[in-house]
């Protein structure tokens, strides 16, 4: 993992500091929050080389630690605080929660530092969410994936009546990471008949991803004890409302859309900064002006035929798992 001078974003190096080595590495260890001095030699890195870049006079210029796009998006979606939840609708897609609390990783769900020096982010990350929307635009629409295709799908996907007349899409395009750790795993339709149409392949298409959020935030809450209620969602996906509110119906959660929901990652850099210039105390303290668009809540209604659904979906994966290893097993992925 690298990281600059100081182990922790937020961290104000100047100005007046004069000297700093801002190209050291730090490969952090979660448990002491410090330099895994033991780790560094054996990935073929040579602290003594690294640096040379250094050394460089910052004068007046304030230098901050950066984050990963996860930690700044966490922080740009305002889940910031102990259990706070966000869900990203981009090409991939993932959920995080930031917890004081470490955790031994499973099924796919793993641990990182969070831009909060004292926080993790919990992470389940989906390998293909929003990359089902492009493979449908090109395989399904015959057109390029851009803003008036997806708004041409989102009308189409509104139109039809939940549970896609009972087809289901299973959205492995490129294998899985969770729920189920597994490259072998793929796409496709299941119960697919010459009645229906392209746009109920479509919402089944939509459903299908947030079937696969469903069995992600089950595990979450049966593995980890976190319920994810409510969901501060980003990603270019979180601009599209059937879609959220079908993720809302499927999943039961209240999602929470941030404001500009592709620009968070950007927007949560600026509010590291902003803490380290002073401008806020925290990390904590910037969720009260992170600013919320709308809230979608589940539809109950809707609650029978996608429980339905969803426990078919989950009987996927054991009855077909031998014939994806059977079909895929030395294939590459991509």
């Amino acid at each position: 993992m690298h990281i600059p001078e100081r182990h922790f974003p937020a961290r104000f190096l100047g100005p007046g500091r004069g000297q700093l080595h801002p190209c050291r590495l730090k490969a952090l260890r979660q448990s002491t929050r410090h330099m895994a001095h033991d780790l560094v030699p054996n990935a073929g890195i040579f602290l003594d080389k690294i640096q040379e870049c250094g050394p460089i006079d910052l004068d007046q210029t304030a230098v901050f630690g950066g984050a990963g796009d996860a930690m700044c998006t966490a922080i740009g979606a305002g889940a910031v605080e102990e259990g706070d939840a966000q869900l990203c609708l981009g090409t991939s897609g993932y959920v995080t929660i930031t917890t004081a609390k470490r955790f031994t990783g499973r099924q796919g769900v793993f641990s990182l530092q969070s831009a909060d020096p004292d926080k993790l982010l919990l992470i389940a990350e989906s390998e293909t969410v929003g990359a089902c929307l492009v493979w449908a635009a090109r395989a399904l629409y015959c057109a390029e994936p851009q803003a008036e295709t997806f708004e041409r799908m989102d009308r189409e996907v509104a139109s039809v009546e939940p549970g896609s007349g009972n087809l289901i899409f299973t959205p492995w395009l490129y294998g899985e990471r969770c729920p189920i750790p597994d490259e072998s795993l793929r796409g496709g339709f299941i119960n697919l008949s010459a009645s229906h149409s392209r746009a109920q392949m479509a919402r089944a298409i939509y459903e299908g991803t947030a079937y696969n959020f469903h069995w992600i935030l089950d595990l979450l809450q049966e593995k980890f004890g976190f319920d994810c209620n409510p969901l501060r969602v980003i990603g270019g996906g979180a601009k599209g409302l059937p879609w959220l509110e079908i993720v809302a119906d499927i999943t039961g959660r209240t999602l929470v859309s941030a404001a500009n929901p592709r620009e968070a990652s950007a927007y949560g850099a600026a509010l590291i900064a902003a803490v380290g210039l002073g401008i806020h105390p925290s990390i904590a303290a910037t969720k009260q002006i992170v600013p919320v668009t709308h809230t979608v809540d589940p539809d109950s209604s809707h609650q029978a035929v996608y429980g339905r659904l969803y426990s078919a979906f989950r009987q996927i994966y054991p009855a077909l798992r031998g014939l994806y290893h059977e079909l895929n097993r030395e294939k590459v992925i991509r």
